[in-house]
């Protein structure tokens, strides 16, 4: 709305050319989202009612019973950042379940690079999967067990800095999901 507001009132930019440019962007901010959340939400629901996660969910719930949350009482925005467990919850069923679980693919910048050892020519598509990064077990030990208490570490121990580089359910850099907010 306030795009489409801005648009009308200063004319079309390169940044916002028309109201066409605005539903677009407005459509694929939702579809996005229509899929992605539920589904994440589902494999968070899913692990932690599995019963080897018993003692996982009544952490989680002391969590959230200590900040006063409740179907009643949802949380503030600045209140989030003090739901630690949560986090950890959020970040390895995204690890473990990504929602995007296809490939992001680019082009080389032109001149090519080298990536490893391996020379990638200029305007060569690459791509990578999420799953592929967060699969790695010299990252993430057991890398096929949903165990949220790998992120209860200190974010400033390299363990944490090795997993944080690795962990990528929302891509990276300008073409980011915006969802991570």
């Amino acid at each position: 709305m306030q795009l489409a507001r801005h648009q009308k009132a200063n004319g079309s930019s390169e940044a916002v050319p028309d109201e066409k440019y605005i539903a677009g962007e407005a459509l694929d901010h939702w579809l996005a989202g229509s899929s992605t959340t539920p589904d994440a939400l589902s494999w968070l629901l899913y692990e932690l009612s599995r019963p080897e996660n018993a003692l996982r969910q009544q952490r989680l719930q002391q969590e959230l019973r200590a900040a006063s949350i409740t179907p009643e009482s949802p949380p503030h925005i600045h209140d989030l950042t003090k739901l630690t467990y949560l986090d950890c919850v959020l970040r390895e069923t995204l690890r473990r379940h990504p929602p995007t679980p296809f490939s992001l693919t680019r082009k080389a910048r032109s001149g090519g690079m080298t990536v490893d050892g391996h020379f990638v020519p200029g305007g060569a598509r690459v791509s990578v999967q999420s799953v592929s990064l967060h699969m790695d077990p010299d990252v993430f030990h057991e890398p096929n067990d949903w165990n949220p208490e790998r992120w209860d570490i200190s974010r400033a121990s390299p363990q944490f800095k090795d997993m944080q580089k690795s962990f990528w359910p929302f891509g990276s850099g300008p073409r980011m999901c915006i969802g991570m907010q």
